[in-house]
């Protein structure tokens, strides 16, 4: 297994860097485009959408500096095993304190907060737990925990799309509030755009399919959780106070895939997911509603 001692990836931990950002129109049109909410026109002083902070802090990385796969080359802050050259979004716990508006001023935190070491079915793994804090005026607006996992190159042998994924039970789904999604190669462009998000298996299908053995594009995580946030919001009528989501199995440009809600009577806590046309659980997420 990876040794996190031998390469020093324990005196990451509790490690820490700060920068700021302005937020402005463009992205958050763009991010309004992204949802097919065309109608609304951002300005000056208006709150920004649930999910949009991920348009924020875009990295400027030289090409000199961008690895094979499309993301900046590793080692500056975020550890870099070196037998483990793929870097997944597993998952995020994120907590709504306060509104951001256009024009603030923004100061983003970021603190590695965990280190640890696994061996899982498709081979050794790294997992990173990042802390987030969006503050504006010294105000925490956003605390985001990340999990971020490190994989091994894909084999030849097996594709990412064979992994087996639980199904939704059927009583569930049938109590379930649908919605259904068709991605395609623009909408996922536009979100890489957006986001300046550089990873070549959102829009590039020859790496995606040849290099990394998926079967199209991948539709990127955080878009994946941003649906599901304003699938609820809408649904609802309700604000966002608390969600948290698990990456379990990648969606693709492929196939249309569905967004179910399912609430129970008992708290304000809702259950949501993705799932694709064999009703797999791609992702599964929570959201505390106010």
């Amino acid at each position: 297994m990876t040794d996190i001692s031998n390469n020093d990836f324990k005196n990451l931990v509790e490690t820490s860097s700060t920068e700021t950002d302005k937020v402005t129109v463009p992205p958050i049109w763009g991010f309004y485009d992204v949802l097919n909410q065309s109608c609304i026109s951002p300005k000056e002083g208006d709150t920004i959408p649930i999910g949009s902070h991920w348009c924020l802090f875009q990295p400027h990385v030289p090409m000199n500096s961008v690895g094979e796969d499309g993301h900046p080359k590793r080692g500056t802050f975020m550890p870099d095993p070196p037998n483990l050259p793929r870097r997944m979004f597993a998952g995020s716990s994120i907590t709504f304190n306060k509104d951001i508006k256009i024009g603030d001023k923004v100061l983003r935190e970021q603190t590695i907060k965990s280190i640890s070491e696994k061996k899982g079915k498709s081979g050794e793994l790294l997992f990173v737990n990042l802390e987030e804090k969006y503050l504006v005026d010294n105000e925490v607006c956003i605390l985001q925990i990340n999990n971020i996992v490190y994989r091994e190159a894909p084999k030849k042998t097996l594709s990412p799309n064979k992994n087996m994924a639980k199904k939704l039970e059927a009583s569930i789904l049938s109590a379930c509030i649908k919605k259904e999604i068709i991605p395609d190669p623009v909408m996922l462009f536009k979100y890489s755009a957006i986001t300046f998000n550089g990873h070549r298996i959102h829009y590039d299908r020859r790496y995606s399919m040849d290099i990394e053995g998926y079967p199209g594009l991948v539709v990127h995580g955080p878009l994946t959780a941003t649906l599901l946030m304003h699938f609820c919001i809408n649904t609802l009528k309700k604000n966002i106070k608390k969600f948290e989501f698990r990456a379990i199995k990648p969606l693709f440009d492929t196939e249309k895939f569905m967004l179910n809600l399912y609430k129970s009577n008992e708290n304000e806590t809702v259950v949501v997911y993705a799932t694709n046309p064999k009703n797999e659980i791609c992702m599964s997420a929570s959201a505390l509603m106010t």
